[in-house]
Formats: structure tokens, sequence, C-alpha cells
């Protein structure tokens, strides 16, 4: 068996690598006798989302998340299954056509979607313009052979998890999972290094914004060869045999704790500063089915 490869998610030798076991890896139903059915054939890819423009605060902090989550999803999934949206063309009609360019060019059968981007209650800014949950449940509506993870860059972010966690399996039943980089009620923020009193778990290695990044980081970490298997071994929760899934839970959950899977540990050991008591201005959440 091949080991996993690697690629820099930045030019920069200083900055992340994530490893791709998966692209090696690709599971490839072959079917053998012609009246068996093949039960597992997933292609996953990604569109890589940025609403901002450049007039806009924080444009360039936005901008180099994106591109090095563009980059760490083409170490997962192989550059020819990621499309990305950005100024100029960053209209929610762009995300549309991305996403049908990937199942109909691609073959791809399960899309993650990053979005980054200001935004407020159920609703980002996409290029000046409005894009909203029922914008994107009504992409996912017309795709239902299409398995989505939506993972949320923006203020507010956990009103999309709450939207979609309302509507639950019956409503939108080919969501797997989205993960939002704060709660409802709260902002999200660019990298901190420093803050009432508090110093970043990871200063010297996170940058440009706070959840992004430090996702990327874990990204790059468990995708390592040495620590795929713990990836490949969770069962709790149950994903079956969605690796990926598997690896955005695991990630999202060791973002949240440092010191995960330990037990019990207070959230102030969370590697988003913004995160940690006594500041408390930031939440990550996550909603699974």
């Amino acid at each position: 068996m091949k080991e996993p490869v690697s690629s820099r998610i930045t030019t920069n030798p200083n900055d992340y690598t994530v490893y791709n076991p998966s692209q090696v890896l690709v599971p490839v139903g072959i079917i053998k006798y012609p009246w068996i059915n093949q039960i597992y054939f997933r292609i996953h890819g990604a569109v890589v989302i940025d609403g901002l423009t450049p007039t806009q605060n924080l444009y360039y902090e936005a901008t180099q998340a994106h591109l090095m989550m563009k980059d760490a999803m083409e170490d997962l999934f192989g550059s020819d299954r990621v499309r990305t949206v950005a100024h100029p063309n960053n209209h929610p009609n762009y995300i549309t056509a991305a996403v049908n360019d990937l199942i109909l060019t691609e073959k791809v059968t399960n899309i993650t979607l990053y979005i980054i981007a200001h935004g407020n209650i159920e609703r980002v800014n996409m290029g000046g313009n409005n894009y909203t949950c029922a914008n994107l449940k009504t992409l996912m509506d017309a795709n239902p052979t299409v398995r989505f993870t939506l993972i949320i860059e923006t203020c507010r972010g956990g009103s999309w998890k709450d939207y979609f966690q309302a509507l639950g399996a019956a409503g939108v039943p080919n969501l797997d999972m989205c993960i939002a980089s704060t709660t409802r009620d709260k902002s999200a923020y660019p990298d901190w290094d420093y803050s009432d009193g508090q110093t970043d778990h990871n200063a010297a290695d996170d940058e440009f914004v706070e959840f992004t990044s430090d996702f990327i980081l874990q990204m790059e970490r468990w995708t390592a060869t040495a620590n795929w298997p713990t990836i490949q071994g969770l069962t709790t929760p149950s994903f079956g045999n969605d690796n990926t899934l598997k690896l955005y839970y695991y990630c999202y959950k060791c973002v949240k704790n440092r010191n995960y899977p330990a037990a019990s540990l207070p959230i102030y050991e969370s590697y988003v500063l913004t995160e940690r008591t006594p500041i408390l201005i930031q939440e990550p959440e996550i909603y699974y089915q």
C-alpha cells in the first residue's frame, strides 16, 4: 500500500501542510458479478467561497483564509475536485454554477461547502448580495442525490446551524454536517494572539482568522500518516465509512478542546482564543445527522 502523499497548502514552507490519505486511497467499487449492486462509491469535492469585496473590512484576512482552505481541500480531494468562488465572481449564482460543475464534470457525490463572509442571522454578504440559508437549501434540494457538508466562517454563523438543525433530516435529508465558527448571537474574529491576559495556545502557528486557521491546523495534524488511523477508527459518533466526516468532526472537537478526547475539560482549553474565558465572545458549533 502506498504511503499518503502530501503537498503544501501555501508556497511558504513555514505554513501548513495537509496530508492526503483519501486522495491515494480513493474507494472505488468494483462489481465482480453483475447482479450484485455496488454499495460503496463516494467521490468527495469542495466549493470554497469568499464573499468579501476589496472595500469591506477584513478583506485581506478573509482572502488569505480562503486561499488556505482552498489549498487544504485540494490536498484532500485533488485540485480537479475543488472549485473556488471569490471576488469579482462571488455573486450567489456562481455558487450554484460551481456546485453543478463538480457534479456534472467530476461526478462528485459529496460536496463540502466552505463559506467565509460577513454575515448576520441566516444570511451572509456575497459580493454585495444576500445569500441565505433558504438559498442554500434550494441548492441542496435541487441535488437530492448529492451529500453536502457546510463549514461557515461568519458572524452569527450559528444561525445557519440552527436553521438546518430545526429542519432536521426530514427537511434537508442530504445535509450531513454543519460547522459554524460561532453561535447565532456572537461574532467571528480574525486571528488574535493576546487578549484580556490570555495568550493563544498556538499563537505562533495560526493566522488570519481564528476558527478557520485553527481548523486547518487540525486537518494538518490528523491527516498525517501517524495520526490517520485515529480518524479511520472513530466510531462514536458513527459516520459509517465516511472518513471525511470523521476528519471534520475530530478537527472540530480538537479546536474546541485542545486535549480532546479527554473528557470534561473546561471551555478555556479551546484553540480559539476568543472562546476562552474570560473572553468568551465566540463559540464554534456543530450539527450532524
